[in-house]
């Protein structure tokens, strides 16, 4: 075979009258030792110009052929390993574009390699994620790090997002220059998923499904320091059921039970916006944040409570306010400011409450800003 190759070489050269340089070329030895030779072959002429032979050099290249198919084989064997991965293996260059991503990346995102590679990486980021991102990096940038672990939303081609956790470590050059980043990136969006359920388990009340106190006191601080910020007014309804103990003591716990999740779905009625918050503040008391809401507004949000909850049509007999189930509501609004705490707004809406109770219950009784109050 090796003969056969020589032979054609040499007719094609004298045929074309072109020379060929740097054939690698396999040459076996008397011994079976294969030899590999770099050749470079000349057509020859006579004084007409006509092809009368060929010229040939060659080097032998043998321990460099070797070396290169030792490191062909051990790529084909990294590829192999790299390939098969469920996390994406990853590089970019020092602008951070694509310069290298395995097939896993197309199976978590839905993008292809051909369309990712030499874009940006950011470009795959949430939008509001980048911002975090960047600022996650900057300490491996600056030096400060050797890598770097954090997790992160990456769009999917499908237009959603699965969460990420990214390895990452930038390799330098010989004189310490930046020439790109390399890492992993590994789907652990199912884990999110189970970390929020257990996060929203722990922070709903397990009998009317509503926001837990410990949510709730959360929830009031975000508000209390977005609204302290953009010095907007932020109102409480505390709302108690009347006559409760009657009730169980009536018709049993079970149905007292049944009783506090219809009150705590009509109150939810009315809260609808996405910062509003209903939660259980403790036994048959509730409470409702609106955020950017005026007393006025708030006040609106509390009629429509007590119409929800008429409706229901809720039979308690032993009420002394009525026939049905009713709720009495305490109503405060506050702009925050460092003068004032959260803890005196529901300080406030508690006073209120106990205002609404003292009048004869199923009233709604709203704190004025001057600490006086209103009764509807």
């Amino acid at each position: 075979e090796e003969s056969d190759f020589f032979r054609e070489c040499d007719r094609r050269i004298m045929a074309t009258d072109t020379p060929e340089y740097h054939l690698v070329e396999p040459l076996r030895q008397a011994n079976g030792e294969q030899r590999w030779l770099d050749t470079s072959k000349i057509p020859l002429h006579d004084a007409n110009g006509k092809v009368t032979g060929i010229l040939v050099c060659f080097e032998d290249i043998t321990e460099r052929r070797q070396i290169e198919i030792a490191l062909q084989e051990s790529e084909t064997k990294y590829r192999s390993v790299v390939d098969n991965l469920k996390e994406v293996v990853f590089q970019t260059d020092a602008a951070g574009l694509w310069t290298f991503l395995n097939p896993a990346w197309s199976e978590i995102t839905g993008f292809s390699l051909e369309e990712s590679l030499g874009n940006n990486l950011l470009d795959y980021i949430h939008a509001e994620d980048r911002q975090r991102n960047q600022d996650l990096f900057q300490p491996l940038i600056e030096g400060q790090k050797d890598n770097c672990r954090h997790e992160i939303r990456y769009l999917t081609k499908q237009g959603g997002f699965r969460w990420i956790e990214v390895f990452a470590r930038l390799p330098l050059a010989t004189d310490d220059s930046l020439v790109g980043m390399s890492g992993t990136l590994y789907d652990i969006t199912d884990r999110k998923q189970v970390e929020e359920q257990l996060s929203k388990l722990a922070s709903l009340d397990s009998l009317t499904q509503m926001a837990n106190r410990r949510r709730f006191d959360q929830h009031l601080t975000q508000e209390w320091q977005r609204m302290s910020r953009d010095q907007t007014p932020l109102s409480l309804i505390l709302g108690d059921i009347d006559f409760f103990k009657a009730y169980n003591d009536t018709y049993g716990h079970p149905a007292g039970d049944q009783c506090l999740q219809q009150v705590a779905k009509a109150i939810d009625l009315a809260a609808t916006r996405p910062g509003d918050l209903v939660a259980r503040y403790g036994g048959e008391e509730f409470v409702v944040i609106l955020p950017n809401t005026p007393p006025e507004g708030a006040l609106q949000v509390a009629e429509e409570i007590q119409s929800n909850l008429r409706d229901l049509e809720i039979v308690h007999s032993d009420s002394r306010v009525g026939s049905y189930v009713t709720l009495s509501l305490g109503v405060a609004s506050t702009i925050p400011s460092p003068e004032s705490t959260s803890g005196m707004l529901i300080a406030t809406a508690d006073e209120a409450l106990y205002e609404a109770k003292a009048a004869g219950r199923n009233k709604i009784h709203v704190a004025k800003p001057s600490g006086q109050t209103a009764m509807i």
